[in-house]
């Protein structure tokens, strides 16, 4: 369970804690600790189970980076970005190019019967958003629509676009479309393409800098996703990994690496099998009378037991640790 421990110890601050530097940290002591597993291991399996704590670090690091630009980061800059309410689709949108969050005046609409589909890769949805006066405004820039509700997948390549809660009547707005943290390629120049195919088929004038928007969503719930799918890929994450366990013990076994063999002979007499016998995690239901030398050593927090100092640390920790001895520590007598 070591290079799982530390894998969740890597990624898991990284992934979610607020402050970048806390990761940092963690991931530094991790290999710290992994380090001195590998410079104090003397089996080659214990060896192998260092290495495999190394790499662990690593990928809990890069897991973690990942879930928090694809998520997290997104996550705090739309926190922080403006929220602009009553917005009049017939507006300019080069006033709301850093806005986060867009709610629009109670006549807006999205035109559904104007959506289109754009083909690259996923089908890219757009459609206009429109208000009650969009077209008796009489100005330089009346027939243009700076404002699109967008989506993937949910429209067919003419009309009919239900990207989102398009129809319902309490939600008039989204969040804003921005490539924050995007780790594969980017949005907006995508949709803006889907958008001036939408334009030049229905008429409309498009202009610089549209605006995008996921329709349907209020902010709170918009936001709440976004933290929730960082929490869904780094749990997936942590529990797929430990799965991966049973596979690297079964490993070991196939190959003749047993971590608790005895190969005392190999390692020069440091490896003392006797005392491996009497490490025990857990409950054991059944009766084991223990000598009382046994018994002080544990009372005086002895350290050195198997010669194995992973093996040693894991022992300590489970009979030390505040939390973790309530379930872990050595079965009493």
């Amino acid at each position: 369970l070591m290079p799982w421990a530390l894998l969740c110890a890597c990624m898991l601050p990284v992934a979610l804690m607020k402050e970048p530097y806390l990761g940092v940290v963690a991931v530094s002591l991790c290999f710290m600790l992994g380090v001195g597993f590998l410079l104090f291991a003397n089996g080659r399996p214990w060896q192998m189970l260092a290495v495999t704590c190394l790499a662990s670090c690593m990928i809990g690091g890069l897991l973690g980076r990942y879930d928090r630009m694809k998520y997290l980061d997104p996550f705090f800059i739309y926190s922080r970005s403006p929220f602009f309410l009553n917005v009049l689709p017939q507006e300019s949108p080069g006033v709301y190019q850093e806005a986060g969050y867009i709610r629009f005046s109670a006549d807006s609409h999205v035109d559904t019967s104007r959506g289109l589909g754009y083909r690259s890769g996923s089908l890219w949805c757009v459609a206009p958003i429109m208000g009650a006066g969009s077209a008796e405004i009489i100005t330089a820039d009346a027939e243009s629509v700076g404002f699109w509700a967008v989506g993937q997948d949910c429209c067919q390549e003419r009309g009919l676009f239900r990207c989102g809660d398009v129809l319902q009547r309490k939600e008039r707005g989204g969040l804003v479309v921005h490539d924050y943290g995007r780790t594969d390629d980017q949005m907006l120049p995508v949709y803006t393409l889907a958008a001036q195919a939408a334009a030049k088929t229905y008429g409309l004038m498009l202009p610089k800098n549209p605006i995008f928007v996921e329709w349907g969503k209020s902010s709170d719930a918009a936001l709440d996703d976004m933290y929730g799918e960082a929490w869904e890929l780094a749990t997936t994450s942590v529990l797929c990994f430990f799965g991966v366990v049973p596979l690297f013990a079964f490993l070991l076994g196939l190959l003749g690496l047993s971590l608790t063999s005895d190969y005392g002979q190999t390692l020069g007499g440091s490896w003392h099998p006797d005392k491996v016998a009497l490490m025990k995690y857990g409950l054991d239901i059944s009766f084991r009378p223990y000598d009382r030398e046994f018994q002080w050593d544990l009372l005086n927090m002895r350290c050195y037991w198997s010669g194995e100092v992973i093996y040693d640390y894991a022992f300590h920790v489970a009979n030390k640790h505040m939390f973790l001895g309530c379930f872990l520590s050595h079965p009493p007598p």
